[in-house]
C-alpha cells in the first residue's frame, strides 16, 4: 500500500510538469511565425545605412565595394540607421580615395621609368596603389547604446569593421554643418535572402575581416 501511495504521489507531481512542458511547446510553435518575420525584418534593416550628420566638415564620396572616389574630413554628431539599429553617435571621419582617376598613375609610372625620372615614377606608383585602394579613418563613439562604445579603425578595401559592413555601395555628402550618408551592404543582402530558407549568416557577418 505504501509503494502504491508513492507511485500515485509521483504521478501527481509529474502531471503539472508534463502539462507545463506541453504548454511551453505550444507557445513556441505559435510564436515561431512572428519570430521568423521579425528575423527577416531585422535582416532587411541590416542592409542599409541611412543617417544624418551635424557638425563641422566637408566631404563627398561614392563607394563602390572595394574602391571609392572621394575625400574629406568631418567631425559630427550622427543620427540614423546603422548596423540595423537607430542610433546616435559622435564620429570623426577622414578619407581619401581617387579610383578610377588614380589609375593614371600606372602610365605615369612607366613614363617616369622611360624618362629616367625616379621621382615621377615613385610618386606615380603611390598615386596608383594608395589612392586606388583608398583609406578611411574612423573614430566613432556610440551614445544611444548602453554604455559608450568606442570604435577607432582604419578601413581599406574589404577590410572593414565587420564582414557585414564590408564592400559598401553608396554615397555621402557633407557640406559645412550638415551631411547625409546612404549605403547598402552586399553581404547583408545575401544574409537577407538566405534567411528565407533558414540560413543565418549573422555569426560570420559580425566577425572582423582578416
Amino acid at each position: 500500500m505504501r509503494r502504491l501511495a508513492v507511485v500515485v504521489l509521483l504521478a501527481a507531481l509529474a502531471a503539472p510538469a508534463a502539462g507545463g512542458s506541453a504548454l511551453a511547446t505550444a507557445g513556441q510553435v505559435l510564436w515561431a511565425p512572428f519570430r521568423y518575420v521579425g528575423g527577416r525584418v531585422g535582416d532587411l534593416f541590416d542592409i542599409f545605412d541611412l543617417n544624418l550628420g551635424v557638425g563641422a566638415g566637408a566631404k563627398a564620396d561614392v563607394k563602390y565595394a572595394v574602391n571609392f572616389l572621394g575625400a574629406g574630413r568631418v567631425d559630427a554628431v550622427r543620427f540614423g540607421l546603422t548596423d540595423g539599429t537607430l542610433d546616435l553617435w559622435r564620429e570623426k571621419d577622414r578619407e581619401v580615395g581617387l579610383f578610377p582617376f588614380s589609375l593614371i598613375g600606372w602610365p605615369a609610372h612607366i613614363a617616369g621609368r622611360v624618362l629616367n625620372n625616379p621621382r615621377l615614377s615613385e610618386d606615380a606608383i603611390k598615386l596608383a596603389v594608395a589612392h586606388s585602394l583608398g583609406t578611411q579613418t574612423v573614430d566613432r563613439q556610440m551614445q544611444a547604446r548602453e554604455g559608450a562604445v568606442v570604435l577607432q579603425d582604419v578601413l581599406k578595401m574589404w577590410r572593414h569593421t565587420t564582414w557585414g559592413n564590408s564592400l559598401p555601395v553608396g554615397a555621402e555628402l557633407h557640406a559645412g554643418l550638415v551631411g547625409v550618408r546612404v549605403a547598402a551592404k552586399p553581404f547583408q543582402v545575401l544574409d537577407f535572402g538566405l534567411g528565407f530558407v533558414g540560413i543565418d549568416l549573422d555569426p560570420w557577418l559580425r566577425k572582423r575581416p582578416f
